[in-house]
């Protein structure tokens, strides 16, 4: 791709759907730090400020280095790097593979950070190991009214001489854990892997979405002597004990087993448990909310789509994940549509949009039609490959008047365009992402919403905020995609107003087609379009096979508000002309969805026109409102995989 999709996903980025909000009226700065760099890392951390918002990118070093060792204890700290006590600061690996943060060999016991009073760190895609602590919090000591958001991150062989072998919360902190992995960590006291002894405003310590939590000895996995903890669709396993609670812990489609597995991919040790998997010391700490499976009947277990006393199959595999084997009671016994948990008014997805490893959810592993999740961290693939012939547009029957266009690009990627609502049903809506390819499913970690500038002379590319809304995946157990089609799922954004949502994604068109379709002559003049000046809005075409050609417009309305257009007709050589529709009466996203309240009303005609297999004329014209007419001149942002440019005179 170019700069349009560079601007989006590389400058306006933010890493939890509940750090967003907070964040938004905070100006980010951004710096980029060299793998071993120490110097630099340790600097941009001491810049911070009580009102800063700094975002560290941590990339490969100049020969390919991807572990920064830190030598001790940063002059005057508790942790390699300077204490924290105000500010934002956003630790983001983009290394290739991964980035791995540790200290040197026989360096002294040092944790990575002390943060305190209103600080917040966010550690994103980093490994963290061998860090220690002689007190709490092996990796990070979080304390005050202080926030730590962990997303993405492999935190294994950590130390603490007290309480928390990887994380240690106190005072009024909070912690947000999503789609990581635990393991090998260690405390003296208690909390190998978290102790959770906050008790924030909300009452809400620790939220722990999607996390893997592996160890086979030692103190109990997480230690919540104080506060509340919300854990979802997890996977803790630890001997003896997994969570130790006095605080309330709120639990929906978890697997908790406490079981050794000493071999990859065995049977557990003969024996079995030893002790109780959860301990609430007579203060009735464990609420389950469904969907969880438990290899004792410790827990509270005592929702009817509960599996206590069952035997969760679980074994290693070579990353070390604990994952459902062939036969496993988790596989396909989760939830299947988005979940309203007590207290909250927009719905939540029963599973995320994938899992700690990276794989889209919920899948279809069984064959049966039906995508529902895994229990615990981890989702077994179902069958199928996203292919070239993938790039089309998806619609679900039950939802008509809203879908989605999928460009499958050459290097792996695809870009994926959302046509949709407002959630209150004032207008029309507009999502777009650029993900990966992974298997059966395109996974985009970030979700843009573009807003800001009007249309027309008045457009100001400098305006449009590209703001987050979210994340989503979508599954293709086959190319055709026919009814019901594949599975798309939203994470949303509340803060935004969008609830989690499930959909489907049936296919209305082919470009390349599934194997039997012969493509257009001219199918290499498919794909993304818009005019360098006027980033922030552009052109979605598709050569169809049946010979007719597809233009979305992606833009806004004369006030600045999101607006979409289409239009489909029977080109002319490299030419076409079509009426455009637009929406004049809306719906709201998410679950009140209703497809009898849109109506698509006529606005103007659009005129493409190719000079050359990279630059075309977009020429419109509207009869609504002041739209008005014009003509742009037009590039090409993405080219299609399977596709060839036609031949110009």
């Amino acid at each position: 791709m170019n700069k349009y999709w560079l601007l989006i996903v590389l400058l306006t980025w933010f890493p939890v759907a509940e750090a967003r909000e907070s964040l938004m009226d905070i100006p980010v700065s951004i710096t980029t730090v060299k793998s071993g760099d120490i110097s630099a890392f340790r600097d941009a951390v001491a810049s911070v400020g009580d009102l800063d918002f700094i975002q560290i990118n941590v990339v490969n070093g100049d020969d390919g280095e991807t572990v920064t060792r830190f030598p001790g204890v940063y002059p005057g700290a508790m942790g390699a790097l300077p204490n924290l006590s105000g500010g934002r600061v956003w630790i983001r690996g983009m290394c290739d593979p991964r980035c791995t943060l540790t200290l040197v060999d026989g360096a002294p016991s040092t944790r990575l950070m002390f943060i305190d009073e209103v600080a917040r760190v966010e550690l994103e895609k980093v490994d963290l190991t061998a860090f220690g602590a002689d007190a709490d919090g092996g990796v990070v000591s979080v304390n005050g009214r202080a926030e730590l958001y962990v997303r993405d991150v492999r935190a294994t062989d950590n130390f603490a001489g007290t309480y928390g072998g990887a994380f240690s919360m106190n005072g009024n902190s909070k912690l947000v854990l999503t789609a990581s992995y635990l393991s090998g960590n260690e405390a003296l006291i208690f909390g190998n892997d978290l102790d959770i002894n906050s008790f924030p405003d909300d009452g809400l310590a620790a939220t722990i979405e999607g996390t893997s939590f592996v160890n086979f000895e030692g103190t109990v996995s997480l230690e919540n002597p104080f506060g509340n903890i919300r854990i979802r669709y997890s996977t803790v396993n630890h001997e003896p004990d997994a969570i130790d609670s006095t605080g309330g812990v709120w639990s929906f489609g978890n697997v908790f087993d406490n079981r050794m597995s000493p071999t990859p991919f065995s049977l557990r040790a003969p024996g079995g448990k030893t002790h109780a998997i959860c301990n609430d010391f007579g203060s009735g700490a464990f609420n389950s909310q469904g969907y969880n499976i438990a290899a004792d009947n410790s827990c509270s277990l005592d929702q009817d789509t509960d599996l206590p006393n069952t035997d969760p199959m679980l074994g290693q595999d070579a990353d070390g994940f604990l994952v459902p084997m062939a036969g496993s009671p988790a596989i396909d016994s989760g939830a299947a549509d988005v979940v309203v948990f007590d207290g909250d008014t927009l719905a939540t997805l029963p599973c995320s949009y994938r899992d700690a490893k990276g794989t889209a959810r919920p899948q279809d592993a069984n064959g049966d039609g039906v995508f529902e999740c895994d229990r615990g961290a981890i989702e077994i693939a179902g069958g199928g490959a996203v292919v070239a012939g993938h790039s089309s547009v998806f619609y679900n029957p039950d939802r008509n008047g809203e879908g989605n266009y999928v460009e499958v690009l050459e290097d792996g990627r695809a870009v994926v365009y959302t046509f949709t609502y407002n959630p209150d049903g004032t207008g029309p809506a507009w999502f777009l992402g650029v993900g990966q390819v992974s298997g059966n499913s395109i996974i985009l970690d970030d979700l843009f919403r573009p807003t800001g500038t009007p249309f027309g002379d008045d457009f100001d590319a400098a305006e449009v905020d590209f703001t987050n809304a979210g994340s989503m995946s979508m599954v293709f157990p086959d190319c055709q995609a026919s009814a019901p089609g594949g599975n798309i799922a939203y994470t949303g954004d509340a803060g935004l107003g969008y609830e989690g949502l499930i959909s489907r994604g049936t296919r209305l068109a082919h470009i390349t087609g599934c194997g039997a379709e012969t493509p257009d002559p001219n199918a290499g003049l498919s794909g993304s379009w818009y005019d360098p000046a006027r980033n922030g809005e552009g052109l979605i075409v598709e050569w169809l096979t049946n010979g007719d050609v597809l233009a979305v417009f992606f833009t806004y309305d004369t006030e600045g508000n999101q607006f979409w257009l289409f239009g489909q007709a029977t080109p002319s050589g490299k030419s076409v002309t079509m009426n455009a529709v637009y929406p004049s009466a809306f719906t709201p996203w998410g679950r009140n969805f209703n497809p009898a309240d849109v109506f698509l009303d006529n606005w103007g005609t659009f005129t493409l026109n190719w000079t050359d297999c990279d630059n075309m004329t977009f020429q419109y014209s509207s009869s609504v409102g002041t739209f008005g007419s014009a003509t742009r001149n037009y590039s090409r942002l993405s080219k299609l995989a399977g596709t060839t440019c036609p031949a110009f005179p």
